[in-house]
């Protein structure tokens, strides 16, 4: 089911054409919303078929972006909203479009299109509480393997970019932040517990917060770890990092770390070839689908 995102002209009447094309293919509009901005307006559009509606304002000369929806059921009680659109946020899960379509019962049914998905697999530190009281119903790796494959291939179908092994995105929606890590560029850290990144120098704060504010009000900077990388660490990092995008690295970069270690590593890269796990094109390393199944796999074989 997808939303229909039409721009009109800030007028009377334009409102009128455009759902006037729709109803005059019979087909009915289960839900809208609408807003207005200088001498244009946006409306967002839900109906009983995708197909006929794609046609209709075609015809009538819109050019209307759709937007792939999630349906959802919320009691209709203060607060409801405010924490479903926190646990999306929290998520990283951005909402392009979010409309009401029905109340039933005291619950409404929202269709929400996010423009960006963050799907991590769930993984147990040793060491944590979760790890030591154990954590029932977690899927095998044959059944996590199999999710991986359907969600991939639903987004793919559903327009979202797979341009990380974790992450999906509409054209245009990638995230602007994370893509600082994978391309293995500079950040600061602020906050307790913040980690770091300066010319080859990682550092992470202190992590207790008197600690950190105490470190600060003496006028020193609160660093309470750091190592610096050598030239093999910050190639294997950057190799490693760059290939978790679809985007991948430069051939240079992976011909490099083969030439340090040529009698493992380049039957290794051989291997990964042969099985369709990595590609080159256009001078750029690069991952398959099947090759971020793998990818932990095959990291380890580059450190």
């Amino acid at each position: 089911m997808n939303i229909f995102i039409v721009d009109l002209k800030h007028q009377p009447g334009e409102l009128a054409k455009a759902t006037e094309a729709i109803a005059q293919k019979g087909i009915n509009i289960t839900a809208f919303s609408g807003v207005t901005c200088g001498s244009s307006g946006t409306v967002a559009l839900l109906t009983s078929d995708d197909a006929g509606t794609r046609r209709a304002l075609t015809d009538a000369g819109y050019h209307p972006r759709e937007v792939e929806v999630v349906m959802t059921t919320l009691s209709n009680t203060p607060g409801t909203l405010a924490a479903t659109a926190r646990k999306l946020g929290n998520a990283g899960i951005n909402i392009e479009v979010a409309l009401p379509t029905s109340m039933v019962d005291g619950k409404v049914t929202l269709a929400w299109a996010p423009d960006h998905l963050s799907a991590y697999a769930l993984s147990l530190d040793e060491g944590s509480m979760w790890s030591a009281a154990g954590v029932g119903g977690l899927p095998g790796e044959d059944e996590a393997a199999a999710q991986y494959q359907t969600l991939t291939r639903l987004a793919r179908a559903a327009g979202y970019e797979h341009y990380e092994i974790s992450n999906y995105a509409r054209p245009g929606r990638r995230s602007a932040h994370n893509q600082l890590y994978w391309r293995a560029e500079e950040y600061l850290a602020f906050g307790p517990g913040a980690c770091g990144f300066l010319g080859v120098v990682r550092y992470g704060n202190e992590k207790p917060l008197d600690r950190y504010c105490g470190t600060l009000e003496a006028g020193r900077l609160p660093v309470a770890t750091h190592e610096t990388l050598t030239a093999r660490q910050r190639l294997a990092e950057r190799l490693f990092l760059g290939l978790r995008t679809a985007d991948g690295v430069p051939e240079a970069w992976l011909d490099e770390r083969v030439n340090l270690e040529p009698e493992r590593l380049a039957a290794c890269v051989q291997r990964w070839r042969e099985r369709g796990l990595l590609e080159t094109r256009d001078g750029r390393a690069r991952l398959t689908e099947d090759g971020f199944l793998l990818s932990d796999a095959l990291f380890v074989d580059l450190l």
